[in-house]
C-alpha cells in the first residue's frame, strides 16, 4: 500500500519522504529472508565501534540481550496508538538482535491492534494518553483506509501497519510534526518482545532516574 502513504521526516527541518515508512516496513519481514534462528539487524547509517560477538549480543544463559532506556521515548507515540504499555526506547543499541518468532508475533499483535478500532478500549485509549482531542481522529484515519483497503476485520498486517501510519500522520498534523510520529520498527519490536516473550530475552535497560547524583 505504498501509494497511500504520507511522507513523514526524521526530525524537524528535514524533507518529508515515503521512504522512511517502508522501510519501517521492511523490518517487520526479516524473519521471511533467513532460515535462522536469530536475526541482528541495524540502520544503513550505524556505525559499528567494536566487534559483534557473541558475549555482547547474548546473556550467559544464552538469551539475547535487549538494550533500552527509560526517559527517552523518542518514538513513543506508536506504541501509546497501540494501546501497549510504553516500557523503554528500544531504539537505542544496535544490532537490534531478535528471534525470528518475535517478527511473526509483532505482525499479529499489530493487526490486533488495529482491529480493535470499534471497541470502547480502544477509544478510550485514544482520549486517555492525551495524542488527540476527540476519536474523531482516528475515525478520520479509519474512513480514509477503509475507502482503499477494506473494513478492519479483513486487514492483514500490511493494512494494519497502514492504519498506524495514517493515525500518526493526523497527530502530526495537530502539531507532532517530528520523530515522535514515526513508526519505529525497531521500538515497537522490542515492545513486542517485552509485553509477550519477556522471557525469552534478556534485558538491559538503563533508568537514567535511578542514577546516583554525583
Amino acid at each position: 500500500h505504498y501509494e497511500h502513504y504520507k511522507g513523514v521526516r526524521y526530525g524537524r527541518g528535514k524533507p518529508h519522504s515515503k521512504g522512511y515508512v517502508r522501510a519501517q516496513w521492511s523490518m517487520f519481514h526479516l524473519d521471511k529472508y533467513t532460515a535462522c534462528e536469530y536475526i541482528a539487524f541495524f540502520d544503513s547509517d550505524v556505525v559499528l565501534f567494536t566487534f559483534v560477538t557473541p558475549h555482547l549480543l547474548f546473556s550467559n544463559a544464552r538469551q539475547p540481550i535487549v538494550k533500552g532506556i527509560r526517559g527517552n521515548a523518542m518514538f513513543h507515540r506508536a506504541i501509546a496508538v497501540l494501546g501497549w504499555e510504553f516500557v523503554a526506547e528500544f531504539m537505542q543499541d544496535f544490532p537490534l538482535l531478535l528471534h525470528r518468532s518475535t517478527f511473526t508475533v509483532a505482525r499479529q499483535k499489530v493487526v490486533d491492534a488495529a482491529s480493535d478500532l470499534t471497541s470502547d478500549s480502544s477509544k478510550v485509549r485514544c482520549l486517555r494518553l492525551g495524542l488527540c482531542r476527540s476519536w474523531a481522529l482516528s475515525d478520520q484515519a479509519s474512513r480514509s483506509i477503509k475507502a482503499s483497503v477494506g473494513a478492519p476485520e479483513s486487514w492483514r498486517f500490511d493494512e494494519a501497519f497502514l492504519w498506524l501510519h495514517l493515525m500518526l500522520v493526523q497527530y502530526g498534523l495537530r502539531g507532532f510534526d517530528d520523530a515522535s510520529i514515526l513508526p519505529c520498527a525497531q521500538s515497537i519490536l522490542g515492545h513486542v518482545a517485552w509485553h509477550w516473550q519477556r522471557h525469552d530475552y534478556a534485558w538491559s535497560i538503563l533508568d537514567p532516574g535511578c542514577l546516583p547524583c554525583t
